[in-house]
């Protein structure tokens, strides 16, 4: 479900209520419900969608 998401430009809102919206990250990989997403510097990091904190995935456009 969320490999539709692999090399597009995100929205992620994380937070028990959706209280912080990040824009401008680029899906790398998936791995269940992990992902792997690059910021535009270049910083990679991973992102926990089964967690509580994590509310919405969208695509930026």
């Amino acid at each position: 479900m969320l490999e539709e998401f692999i090399g597009k430009k995100v929205i992620i809102v994380v937070g028990p209520q959706g209280e912080e919206t990040q824009y401008g990250l680029t899906v790398k990989a998936v791995d269940g419900t992990l992902i792997s997403v690059e910021n535009s510097q270049g910083e990679v990091r991973v992102i926990n969608t089964a967690s509580a904190n994590f509310f919405e995935l969208s695509i930026q456009s």
